[in-house]
């Protein structure tokens, strides 16, 4: 079955996010479903979607086969089934007792289709996980990257550079093709090291010592960074657009050591424009605070 082509900037990204909390009857010690909550066989989730496109809905299904829970992601227009137009990519994932998101699941759309279907558990292992809240059921966790053609306008002409970024940072948010993983404050964070190191001498130096090293693991763990930041910081990478003046504002600290200890130099110069236009007693401290932190005595 062929896949869509996943990057292309005539193409806008909207998220869809959505969580649905259901008894799975087929689990032991896990209660009835509600009677609207069966579909012949299946059982499906209230329509969902986002605000920007209200007419292309979701529905979560969930049925057994050969004791393994299947996950599916039925795409409707108008309540109507149709096939996925336009590229998608879909990650599922099950919240644990602690609110944590486990057993992720990522998967593209592929042409032709009116679903995305993954094999996502075993019964066995479902029933041996700490998942099963107190009242005995499941909260299934849903993230949908739908890709949206733009309006094309004649008048515009998008410079390449703005394609580029645009492009770019579609790669980041799918995820595909990653090759390195970040581990921040409980959040993972795919990444591309060829990317990072272009962008980056300290991402390049690392990432050298560790093929020199041979260092095969992927893994890597960030405790000095906030995971909001961290998010920004690959963003700008990636893009290359100026960090939004909101975001700036309440993480010029956090953004400005990032950017010193990854010698970013375009983005540490983006954080000392800002700092000098907007000085405040909040964020002078905040700087100094990192400054020292930085370069201790």
């Amino acid at each position: 079955m062929e896949q869509f082509n996943w990057y292309c900037h005539e193409f806008k990204i909207i998220r869809v996010n959505f969580q649905w909390n259901i008894q799975v009857s087929f689990i032991p010690g896990s209660g009835p479903a509600s009677t609207d909550s069966w579909e012949g066989k299946y059982l499906k989730s209230p329509f969902f979607s986002s605000k920007e496109t209200p007419g292309c809905q979701w529905k979560l299904t969930l049925i057994e086969e050969n004791r393994r829970v299947i996950v599916g992601a039925d795409y409707y227009k108008n309540q109507t089934r149709v096939n996925i137009d336009d590229p998608v990519l879909v990650k599922i994932s099950l919240l644990n007792t602690s609110r944590e998101k486990i057993y992720k699941h990522t998967r593209p759309s592929q042409k032709h289709l009116n679903y995305v279907k993954f094999d996502f558990i075993s019964i066995e292992n479902l029933i041996k996980s700490n998942c099963q809240q107190s009242d005995g059921s499941f909260t299934f966790c849903c993230k949908i990257f739908c890709q949206v053609k733009k309006e094309s306008d004649p008048s515009q002409v998008v410079p390449r550079n703005r394609a580029l970024g645009a492009d770019l940072e579609g790669l980041l948010e799918g995820g595909q093709y990653s090759d390195v993983n970040f581990e921040i404050g409980g959040r993972q964070f795919p990444a591309h090291k060829n990317i990072l190191a272009s962008r980056s001498r300290a991402f390049a130096t690392m990432f050298q010592f560790s093929f020199q090293q041979q260092l095969i693991s992927d893994r890597v763990v960030v405790e000095d960074i906030e995971p909001d930041v961290f998010d920004e910081v690959l963003r700008f990478i990636y893009s290359g657009r100026l960090i939004p003046t909101e975001t700036m504002r309440k993480m010029t600290g956090g953004l400005y050591a990032a950017a010193e200890k990854y010698q970013l130099d375009e983005l540490k110069s983006q954080c000392e424009n800002h700092c000098v236009r907007q000085m405040s007693p909040e964020n002078c401290f905040q700087l100094l605070l990192h400054a020292d932190l930085l370069n201790p005595v």
